[in-house]
């Protein structure tokens, strides 16, 4: 519950000015790139596992779970049988709207200066930079702004195909 009172983005800031100074560099990483990479990373993986649970949680009522449980299957049979089939789905359209959720993140921050650092480029950075030239040359803010929208909407559409793809309930509609 501490986790979700907190917001993304200021938890993220915190991490980030926190751990920025004292992470080493890993391999072609800079330090604050990996205290960046770290801080979305625990911020992702508690929304996946909340949206996770709580649709396992939901499928486990259904009444195809119950029957196969009053049929005597076990609870491994029925986790790979009926729960995670079900699951797959959820958790690739959750994946996908996750990583445009991280490429906004990471856009703010560089945009606010917590990001990665020049001469690492960032779209967020190519914004905050054509803020200042923004009345001669409104190209400087529109086309990062537009690859930052196409990405996050590509990303969107991609879970929307797999999700129709893969749903066992959508297989059988068309």
């Amino acid at each position: 519950d501490v986790g979700i009172a907190i917001p993304g983005l200021v938890f993220i800031i915190l991490v980030v000015v926190t751990l920025s100074p004292r992470m080493p560099s890993v391999l072609f990483l800079s330090g604050d790139m990996v205290a960046l990479i770290l801080s979305l990373s625990i911020l992702i993986a508690s929304s996946a596992s909340r949206t996770v649970r709580g649709v396992a949680l939901s499928l486990r009522t259904e009444q195809y779970v119950e029957a196969a449980s009053a049929l005597g299957a076990s609870h491994t049979r029925i986790m790979r049988k009926h729960i995670v089939p079900n699951l797959f789905s959820v958790v690739i359209v959750s994946a996908t709207i996750l990583v445009g959720s991280a490429v906004l993140i990471e856009s703010a921050l560089s945009f606010l200066g917590y990001g990665v650092q020049p001469p690492t480029p960032s779209w967020g950075r190519m914004l905050n930079d054509a803020r200042r030239n923004l009345t001669y040359a409104p190209h400087m803010a529109i086309f990062p702004g537009l690859v930052i929208f196409m990405t996050v909407y590509s990303f969107n559409m991609l879970g929307d195909a797999l999700r129709d793809k893969l749903d066992p309930r959508l297989r059988g509609a068309n």
